[in-house]
């Protein structure tokens, strides 16, 4: 469990690390962009003191709460961005425990999108650098995923995430 921003911020640039040295040989700089950085909680307690520590104007810009796959995420856009090398995370999805799942608190992913090329080239840039990735179709959207250690992984996906979001939202409303 995250005790404090210190310790949030302490552990996620030591995934942000390793992030960094696993993407590098795809040479997607200028040509990919960082979306964001992803921390499943265990429980609906964890989730709410998560969220709490990040409900301060001193520490995001805003928070935007959804639900998704049967489960609430929150996109906190995070005052102090954190540096990487294919750009500054400045959101953090942070996402409950899915209903009747076992699941331990972590941060999980870091999500990649095209910015300049098509995701199919993205995708065979990571893939020609010697990296296997996984398609992962979800009812909520495709991505290609790939494990950078055994909890934690880098997620290609086509767009950011608020633009899905704001599209599902959008497209409840009008139903």
């Amino acid at each position: 469990m995250i005790a404090d921003l210190e310790d949030f911020y302490y552990h996620a640039k030591l995934f942000v690390k390793a992030f960094n040295k696993f993407i590098r040989p795809c040479q997607l700089k200028g040509l990919a962009w960082v979306d964001h950085i992803c921390f499943k909680c265990d429980s609906a307690r964890t989730y709410k003191e998560m969220r709490a520590l990040f409900e301060s104007e001193k520490v995001s810009e805003f928070i935007y709460q959804s639900n998704i796959a049967g489960r609430r995420i929150a996109c906190v856009q995070l005052r102090m961005a954190i540096r990487t090398a294919l750009g500054p995370i400045q959101l953090l999805e942070l996402s409950d425990k899915k209903p009747r799942k076992e699941e331990r608190s972590h941060f999980d992913h870091i999500e990649v999108y095209p910015e300049g090329i098509s995701y199919t080239s993205m995708v065979k840039r990571v893939e020609e650098a010697g990296i296997t990735l996984t398609k992962d179709a979800r009812p909520h959207h495709t991505t290609h995923d790939a494990l950078i250690d055994a909890h934690f992984k880098l997620r290609l996906t086509r767009e950011p995430l608020m633009n899905k979001i704001i599209r599902d939202e959008i497209s409840r409303r009008i139903r």
